[in-house]
């Protein structure tokens, strides 16, 4: 629950001219604190909320701040603590992610591998594999990705995303049919992930397999209708569902291909 769950935000704020200061002092806004006017003085207003949710994650302060009735300030000294923070290796990795929202490519991935050995290893080879994938470095990300799926379990539904994600690095070196696996485990974990479903419904729609690809456009468009090139290519799957008429393609997987599909 939010009250026995903080941020380790202190290690991000007493960084003076940092980026992420400010993702830091969002992340505050968007747990509703700073709408008590004593926080006003502390922490600024609500800039990049929504960002902020991405990168800084929740971490527990250590048991003995668990249900304290702090007053504001006596938090924001808490949080603002560095002596507080239990996992620094995870702050390397918020560091990591934003550096490479800032196409800091090659500090991210320096801070990235000095926490390989730690124990959030496999979150730190999805990032290293995002990485490498973004720098079309693709036979890395795949070997990274590989060793991130390695300490997976069959069954672990928070290792959807890193199927989803070799799924991705298969799709970019246009291996779709090993993409297709990729994401059917991932939906299999985790039915609601709206990218992997739209990006499984382009390879069916190249194919021209529409009938699956329909499905899954839909499905991604239930969880998050506002990519524009979903809705795009929803729009010229609809359109070429009504051109056809005696080819029966749409029904098979027969090799009736669509090359106008955005992926």
């Amino acid at each position: 629950s939010q009250p026995k769950v903080l941020t380790c935000i202190g290690c991000l704020i007493g960084k003076p001219y940092h980026p992420q200061k400010q993702y830091a002092i969002s992340f505050i806004s968007s747990l509703g604190l700073t709408k008590k006017p004593e926080w006003k003085s502390h922490v600024g207003g609500g800039e990049r909320v929504n960002r902020a949710i991405d990168y800084i994650p929740f971490l527990l302060l250590p048991p003995p701040f668990y249900g304290r009735n702090l007053r504001p300030p006596s938090l924001f000294h808490l949080i603002s603590n560095p002596e507080n923070c239990i996992l620094p290796n995870a702050v390397k990795r918020i560091e990591a992610q934003l550096l490479i929202q800032d196409r800091s490519y090659d500090h991210a991935e320096s801070l990235l591998l000095s926490i390989t050995n730690s124990p959030l290893a496999r979150d730190t080879y999805l990032h290293l594999a995002r990485l490498y994938n973004r720098t079309n470095r693709t036979a890395e990300a795949l070997h990274t990705i590989l060793k991130a799926l390695n300490l997976c379990s069959s069954y672990e539904i928070n290792c959807a995303k890193y199927h989803e994600e070799h799924g991705d690095i298969l799709k970019d070196m246009d291996d779709f049919n090993a993409a297709e696996e990729s994401y059917k485990l991932a939906l299999n974990l985790d039915h609601k992930l709206p990218k992997t479903h739209q990006n499984l419904a382009v390879i069916y729609h190249i194919r021209g397999n529409y009938t699956s690809a329909e499905y899954h456009y839909k499905e991604a468009y239930k969880l998050d209708s506002s990519p524009p090139v979903l809705l795009d290519n929803m729009r010229k799957l609809q359109l070429r569902l009504f051109t056809v008429q005696e080819n029966t393609c749409w029904r098979t997987d027969s090799s009736c291909s669509d090359s106008s599909i955005i992926s």
